[in-house]
Order: structure tokens, then C-alpha cells, then sequence
């Protein structure tokens, strides 16, 4: 039985019988089987009753603590809201990465001397309307500066320079998936856990590389090993097969081989030949790569697979969702609809 949901009149009844029972000599773990409530509840009850006596089932007030040493004023509130807009907790030189109901509760005690519960610090963040979420992550060498130039500048130029030559632009990513590495749920009674179980072998593994384009052109390759100059240039002699009539632009990060010396020779042939034209995107940067959510969505579907146990079952999986994917130009489009993304969508 869930005691907090019960009226107030039910629960501090029950609560008088069980302090009661207890107050007998009945054990915590008696007196949960015999109101059918739960042990920690029952044992929750039994320190109070240490602790404050018989009086004890009176219930509190619920809610924030509301006395004149833990009330914030509107003032304060205000006050709380701007730092959490404005500010980190590491500019406040407090020990958080993030506004967690701890860093609120060291702020309130350090700015106005207030002593607050974390309870009463997530219940004054809902009242202020914010809600506890997952971050949106970026690299900390990632260099702004150099992002608003990307946006403002360089991509724009290339747009430009697509338009004039009648180029397709592709963004190329790379990425490895191993068999087990992604974290999966699953339903399981309450009080249990699925049990999933993962090979310790971490060479089961698929290594893909992919380029998307806005108007919902998609090619892949698989491969096994690492990436290096020969497969990367395997990889662009497919797309420069796949669009024999086509100048490409192509849009990757600053991986090394991307930038191999080997290669500059070849590079150069393509651009005098007015077929391939490589650029790069800013350093730190994957959230700007539309291709990044394509490697995102195919790690979320092979979470929800039977977990393969060879390299050529893996590597077959990833293949028959990649073929999927290319084949569905609405789905490759929205892939630019992101957030991050949206400035490369316009064709």
C-alpha cells in the first residue's frame, strides 16, 4: 500500500495504529505485514517514534517549508530563476556541473543565509517552471568563435559556390558499433531488472561510413579495421561512382586521415577535374554533422535488436537498417530538421 496517497484523515489513522503496534514491542517488519504497508515505511515510522514519541503520527505539513528562516521572497525567487538562466554553478565557483537541487540548496544558503531541504529546492525550481533534463553536450575545446564564423561565413560561401557549379553537397561521418555496447531497456516486474546478456568480446564490432545530403541522398560503406587514407579514399571513389555526372562537396570533420598527405595529390586531381571538393567543419563540432544523427538513430535501432554474436551478424544487422534508411529520402531530410543542423537544410 502507498501510505501518500491515502487522505490525511486515512494516513495519520494508520499511522496511529502502527505507532501503536510498536510502541508494543511489535516488530517494524510485523507491523508492515500487518497493515499492509511497505518495510521502509514501517521503519520510517519506528525512528520517529524513537526520535519524537507517540505524538509522532501527527502528520507535518507537506509541501516547502514554509517558516520565515526558509522562505524565499518573490524577490529571491526572481533572484534564483536568473542565476539558473544566466549562469553555471562553475562561474559561481560552486562544485556542480549542472543546476542539480543540491547546487540550488548551496546557492540559497549562500546568497541568502537560508538553510533549505532538497526536497523544498526541486519543488521552488517547478514553481519557477524549470524542469530537470538531460544536457545537451558540447565539447569543452570546442571553440565558439570559430563555430560563429562556420555559420556566419565559411558555410554560407560554400552554399554559394554549390549553387554557382551545380554541386551536391554530402556530409560524411564515421562510426563503430560494437554488439552490446549500447545501453537498452526492457520491461521486467516491478522490483526486478531485465537481464540482457552482452558478449565480453568487444571485437564484435561494425565500422561504417556514410554520407547524407539534404534533398534525402544517402550512401554507406562498411568495413572492418580501422579507418585509414586507403578506405576513406575507397569510400569517395564510391559516391564519385554513384554520381558519375555530379560536382560533390563534401562536408567531414577534422579527423586525421580526412586531412592525410597521401591523399592531397588525389584531392587535387578532383578539384581540377571539378568533381570533388573537400571541406571541413570546426573542430569539436559532431553537433553540426546532419551524418552524426544518422550514426545516432542506427545505434538506437540496434539497441532494440537481439544483440549479434558474430562480426559478419553485426555487420550484416547495421547493413540492412543502412539500406533501409537510403532508400526513405523523407527520413535522410529530416535528419537536417535538427536543432544544431537546421542551417544545412536549405538546398
Amino acid at each position: 500500500m502507498n501510505v501518500k496517497s491515502l487522505p490525511r484523515e486515512k494516513r495519520e489513522e494508520l499511522r496511529k495504529r502502527g505507532f501503536a503496534l510498536l510502541s508494543a514491542g511489535t516488530t517494524a517488519y510485523q507491523v508492515a505485514k500487518t497493515l499492509g504497508i511497505r518495510v521502509q515505511t514501517a521503519y520510517a515510522w519506528k525512528k520517529r517514534l524513537d526520535e519524537a514519541g507517540i505524538d509522532a503520527f501527527v502528520e507535518q505539513k507537506r509541501g516547502p517549508e514554509t517558516s520565515e528562516a526558509a522562505r524565499l521572497t518573490p524577490s529571491g525567487l526572481r533572484k534564483l530563476a536568473e542565476a539558473v538562466v544566466d549562469k553555471t554553478p562553475e562561474q559561481l565557483k560552486f562544485p556542480f556541473a549542472l543546476w542539480s537541487s543540491k547546487a540550488v540548496q548551496e546557492f540559497v544558503r549562500r546568497k541568502f543565509g537560508v538553510d533549505i531541504c532538497r526536497r523544498t529546492a526541486r519543488r521552488y525550481m517547478a514553481r519557477l517552471g524549470f524542469r530537470y533534463r538531460v544536457p545537451e553536450r558540447f565539447a569543452r575545446e570546442q571553440r565558439p568563435e570559430a563555430v560563429r564564423k562556420w555559420l556566419t561565413r565559411q558555410y554560407p560561401a560554400i552554399r554559394r559556390e554549390a549553387h554557382r557549379k551545380g554541386a551536391k553537397i554530402l556530409w560524411c561521418d564515421e562510426a563503430a558499433i560494437l554488439a552490446g555496447e549500447i545501453k537498452s531497456r526492457g520491461y521486467a516486474p516491478r522490483g526486478t531488472a531485465p537481464v540482457l546478456r552482452a558478449p565480453a568480446n568487444r571485437g564484435i564490432r561494425c565500422n561504417m561510413i556514410s554520407a547524407v545530403c539534404n534533398l534525402g541522398d544517402m550512401r554507406f560503406m562498411i568495413f572492418r579495421d580501422a579507418m585509414n587514407a586507403d578506405k576513406f579514399k575507397e569510400f569517395l571513389q564510391l559516391l564519385l561512382k554513384e554520381f558519375p555526372d555530379e560536382v560533390l562537396f563534401l562536408i567531414c570533420d577534422n579527423l586525421r586521415v580526412h586531412h592525410a598527405k597521401c591523399l592531397k595529390p588525389w584531392f587535387a586531381e578532383q578539384r581540377a577535374a571539378n568533381r570533388l571538393f573537400m571541406h571541413y567543419l570546426p573542430s569539436y563540432s559532431p553537433e553540426m554533422n546532419p551524418d552524426e544523427y544518422m550514426n545516432r538513430d542506427t545505434k538506437a535501432h540496434m539497441a532494440e535488436q537481439a544483440i549479434p554474436s558474430t562480426t559478419p551478424a553485426i555487420e550484416a544487422a547495421v547493413g540492412k537498417h543502412l539500406k533501409k534508411r537510403s532508400e526513405d529520402k523523407e527520413f535522410i531530410k529530416r535528419l537536417f530538421h535538427k536543432k544544431e543542423v537546421r542551417y544545412a537544410a536549405e538546398p
